[in-house]
């Protein structure tokens, strides 16, 4: 089990000047989510419980699939690694997303602590 919160922390995506809108969530656990096999995301369905601001469920993801870029494969799934090991040990998580504001979906492009 140390093996895997040290891999996640080790993958975990650094803050960057390029995110616009982040939510800090203090338990991670209390996150819902919901993987999309056929479209290779991960949905994160409950960030307005922690930001009145961020829109509704089914808005903002975590791109499993994507080819190079901020959500490449190995970011995505290193980001969902980190959202993992953060859920599973309770402890505080901060996402950061393209646009909270946007009518249509947002993709997360960075996760940590």
């Amino acid at each position: 089990m140390r093996a895997l919160l040290a891999a996640a922390a080790l993958l975990t995506v650094a803050h960057s000047a390029s995110a616009n809108d982040a939510v800090s969530i203090p338990d991670a656990s209390q996150l819902k989510w919901q993987v999309d096999m056929y479209a290779n995301k991960v949905w994160l369905q409950n960030l307005k419980d922690f930001d009145i601001t961020f829109g509704t469920t089914y808005k903002y993801y975590i791109d499993l699939q994507a080819p190079g870029g901020n959500a490449g494969t190995e970011g995505g799934k290193a980001a969902y690694a980190a959202l993992l090991a953060a859920a599973f040990s309770g402890s505080s998580i901060t996402i950061f997303v393209t646009d909270k504001m946007t009518t249509t979906t947002s993709v997360v492009n960075f996760i940590g602590r």
